[in-house]
């Protein structure tokens, strides 16, 4: 026993001491290979796999062991008691583990090793490779049934885990210098990586993510590509800096949070065809700790991406957030600063907001919103464009402020929309919309111009429909059209400005404190050099030139702004009340069941056009609040039971309406009595001072249509023709005025209109007479009808006048008791000739006169009773007419 120990006690032990896994400090009890002091482990040397093998089955730890090449491959070492595969602080070039199976974990703590292969590897207990420092990490279709611990690792060129199955990944303040590749992995516990830095390009492609993954405080210098990756619970990369493109292409986030809050994207974030049954979170958090929101430097896509919820709050994306052929179940993007915002062909199933943000151009096109849409208190600083997009729940635009041109072309809302305070301050487009539900523009300011008609007289899109109750209250036009518009329920106008600049009425200065460099015709250009236009289009600027034919006023200019209605059906109400009105209001050609129209102001030689228009019922108040009149242009329109009044009162109405070829339609003109017979009954003409004009002065005016008939045939024969038309028109125009006082039983209305009417026809037919090239029939006829008609007027104002009649006889008897005077065969004396032209007055009805006087006395006679018998039966007439009206 001695000579045994004494021959142990010569052999040489190994000199390395160090720690193990576990941290506990140990001695290598090896002995001493060759002429060095340490053993065949911890000596720069290759050792052989027998030699190996039976070193790991003898004395597992190989902590700080130093080996060229440690081939592992196709082994399964045989660790006793269930002991790691220690290379805690090993130093190797190259370490293989290919098809091997490692029964228990495998430490790599504090290692030093250049390249590490493992491919088809199986290692039961986890790797613990926290503080390893590598070159290359290559592994595929490995199976690491415990956790995977790179924490503080460095990796200078490649980590690479493809097809592999791992427990768990964790990898806090990891630094990789090269690239990263986790590709068609799976993870069915937690992945985290934190605080690290990843130099090269990182891929996640076709990886499994069954637990949570934390991905946070990471920093990425290249790009990260997630493509078709599967997220099944939890994923954050929070607070983490992508300085390249990160693709999330075709990935999928499973119905718990992931969140990117805090997250710088430098360059492009794609997330095209991604996949989230719950919520894809770029906003801050509700936690104390919450950071801030992600910020883009470059474009943020969710394109083709199917959502449950997306919430990008507060999100600044410098370039363009595109969400395109989307589906969304619920989206918030609240003080988002981006670009341009883009939606087009997306389908947005729950509540979509956008409100309190900034934006350059927002695009929404082919797009549908099924649940609340809110775009309220935004910035616009380019342009906007919402193209046949459909918003079938409430949509509000309230306080947004569009600095750039903005269209709603063919745009359709369902139900309630508004666009409350809203700033256009360039031009507003609303082509082919249709507003379904209710719709608000109550305080809405154009400042250059609100266009809600089609955009040409050929183009095949519709103007605006408005299907149910709509209110412009206080809204402010410099330039409004509404041409062919349909209003089905009431439209509301109340308080509104028309022709103003909406500085002059807020007293508040543009605020155009961004940067709003905008074209002409082209108002935002992308990267790609795709530009956002308006057709090039520009609308037209109305020069209202008006020589007015008729005589009602003198040559008017008046260009653009406008406020047009014209051809405009207004299906319930159209109010205007307390309306500020600076320019014309047109409703030409307009169909209203109910105008009511009280101005608060009204600019001198304004004009309210309802030429061509019908208007059913209503009121219309002639005078603004401060006493200033306007002219109501009702030239061919049709008026209902309409309430025309002045200063609360029914005067001073006819003066300021133009009235040629109106249809009165169920108006009542019995309020107007006074008027109409100070203006004896001349409602054709504003201004016409009938009530400071004689009676003589007028009938001479009025023979003096004869003169002017003679002297235009006489010197123009040219003007004869546009003397004949005028006097059609007038006839017209009371022919009108008559068939509306008669329906609804207005004798004296009816009465007056009736002679007016006569009397423009005796100047029709008298100009149509004289026209050249007439032949004698054609002038003969006329003429004889002109002067029927005329003598008519006279004798009994056209069977309307009983009394004329009477007065009429007895001009006739006194005539002809004149020329009885001078006949030397009739009775002596000036009563006897008075008896004598009175009888023969009525020699008809009683046969016994002249028969004691000459032959030509007698035929006087006779004439004066056949005279007599005609004033007899137009007496009859007329009070039969009178009975009868």
């Amino acid at each position: 026993m001695t000579k045994t120990r004494e021959l142990e006690s010569d052999i040489d032990l190994c000199e390395w001491s160090g720690t193990d896994a576990n941290g506990d400090s140990i001695d290598c009890e090896r002995q001493v290979g060759g002429n060095g002091p340490h053993c065949i482990i911890h000596s720069p040397e290759s050792v052989s796999k027998s030699r190996l093998h039976d070193e790991v089955e003898e004395n597992a730890p190989l902590c700080g062991a130093v080996f060229r090449t440690l081939d592992l491959t196709n082994s399964v070492p045989a660790l006793s008691d269930n002991q790691p595969l220690d290379l805690t602080d090993a130093r190797i070039r190259h370490l293989k583990l290919d098809e091997a199976t490692i029964s228990s974990a495998v430490c790599l703590e504090g290692a030093t090793i250049d390249t590490i292969t493992a491919e088809n590897a199986v290692i039961k207990g986890g790797v613990a490779a926290s503080g390893l420092t590598c070159e290359t990490f290559e592994a595929s279709e490995v199976t690491i049934e415990g956790d995977l611990k790179l924490s503080h690792a460095d990796i200078s060129d490649l980590l690479e885990l493809t097809e592999s199955r791992i427990e768990c990944l964790r990898a806090d303040d990891l630094t990789v210098k090269g690239k990263v590749r986790l590709d068609d992995c799976s993870f069915p516990e937690q992945v985290s990586i934190i605080d690290s830095t990843v130099t090269g390009a990182i891929t996640f492609r076709y990886s499994d993510f069954e637990g949570r993954a934390t991905i946070e405080n990471t920093t990425f210098e290249s790009s990260l590509d997630c493509r078709f990756a599967d997220f099944h619970s939890q994923v954050s990369f929070d607070d983490s800096e992508f300085h390249s493109v990160a693709r999330f292409k075709q990935t999928r986030f499973g119905p718990f949070a992931s969140s990117f809050r805090d997250t710088d994207f430098h360059r492009d974030a794609t997330f095209t065809e991604a996949v989230s049954t719950g919520v894809l979170n770029f906003s801050t958090t509700e936690r104390p700790d919450s950071g801030e929101p992600a910020v883009c430097e470059g474009n943020l896509r969710l394109d083709d991406a199917d959502l449950y919820e997306l919430r990008l709050d507060g999100v600044n994306v410098d370039g363009e957030l595109s969400i395109s052929e989307a589906s969304i179940k619920v989206l918030t993007a609240t003080d988002i600063q981006c670009n341009t915002l883009k939606v087009v062909g997306t389908s947005l199933g729950g509540t979509a907001e956008f409100s309190n943000s900034t934006v350059g151009t927002l695009e929404v096109v082919n797009s549908r919103f099924g649940g609340f849409a809110e775009f309220d208190n935004i910035n616009v600083r380019k342009s906007a464009r919402v193209k046949q997009s459909v918003f079938q729940s409430d949509c509000d635009f309230e306080s947004t402020t569009f600095l750039g041109d903005v269209s709603f072309e063919r745009t359709r809302f369902t139900d309630r929309t508004s666009f409350k305070s809203v700033r256009f301050i360039r031009r507003a487009f609303f082509f082919g919309a249709r507003f379904e539900g209710t719709a608000t523009f109550e305080f809405a300011e154009f400042h250059e111009l609100g266009w809600f008609s089609r955009r040409g007289e050929q183009d095949p899109i519709p103007p605006v429909v408005f299907g149910n109750e709509v209110g412009f209250h206080d809204a402010i036009f410099h330039t409004a059209d509404f041409s062919g518009a349909t209003f089905s329920e009431p439209a509301r106008f109340d308080r509104a400005y028309f022709g103003v600049n909406p500085r002059d009425v807020t007293g508040q200065e543009e605020r155009l404190t961004l940067d709003t460099t905008v074209d002409e015709d082209v108002t935002a250009t992308r990267d790609t050099g795709e530009s956002l236009s308006f057709d090039d289009w520009t609308p037209p600027t109305e020069t209202d030139a008006r020589s007015d034919s008729d005589g009602d006023g003198p040559v008017k200019e008046r260009a653009a702004p406008a406020a047009r209605f014209d051809h405009v059906t207004f299906d319930s109400i159209a109010s205007f009340n307390a309306v500020t009105v600076e320019v014309n209001l047109q409703l030409s050609d307009t169909d209203v069941k109910s105008l009511y129209l009280t101005p608060e102001r009204v600019v001198t030689d304004t004009r309210i056009v309802c030429k061509d228009a019908a208007v059913d019922t209503g009121e219309i108040d002639l005078t603004d609040d401060e006493g200033t009149q306007y002219t109501v242009n009702f030239k061919q329109a049709r008026v209902g039971d309409v309430d025309l009044s002045s200063d609360a009162v029914h005067t001073d109405v006819f003066d300021r309406c133009l009235v040629k070829n109106t249809r009165f339609d169920g108006f009542n003109f019995i309020p107007h009595l006074q008027e109409l017979r100070t203006l004896r009954w001349e409602i054709h003409h504003t201004n016409s001072d009938s009530d400071n004009t004689s009676y003589l002065d007028h009938l001479c005016s009025r023979l003096g249509d004869y003169r002017n008939i003679l002297s235009a045939w006489w010197s123009d024969s040219d003007s004869l023709q546009t003397h004949r038309n005028k006097y059609q028109r007038l006839q017209t125009t009371y022919q009108y005025a008559k068939t509306g006082a008669n329906v609804t039983g207005q004798n004296e209305p009816a009465s007056k209109f009736f002679q007016r009417e006569m009397r423009y026809q005796t100047r029709n037919h008298a100009a149509e007479a004289l026209l050249p090239g007439q032949s004698l029939k054609h002038r003969i006829v006329p003429f004889v009808k002109s002067v029927l008609i005329f003598l008519f007027g006279i004798l009994s104002k056209h069977g309307e006048s009983g009394s004329r009649v009477v007065v009429s006889s007895g001009v006739i008897v006194v005539a002809y008791w004149v020329v009885y005077l001078f006949r030397p065969d009739t009775s002596v004396g000036l009563l006897q000739n008075l008896v004598f032209s009175i009888g023969s007055f009525a020699t008809l009805l009683t046969g016994s006169i002249g028969k004691s006087v000459g032959n030509a006395t007698a035929l006087v006679a006779a004439t004066e009773g056949f005279v007599g018998a005609l004033m007899s039966a137009l007496l009859l007439f007329t009070l039969t007419r009178s009975i009868h009206r």
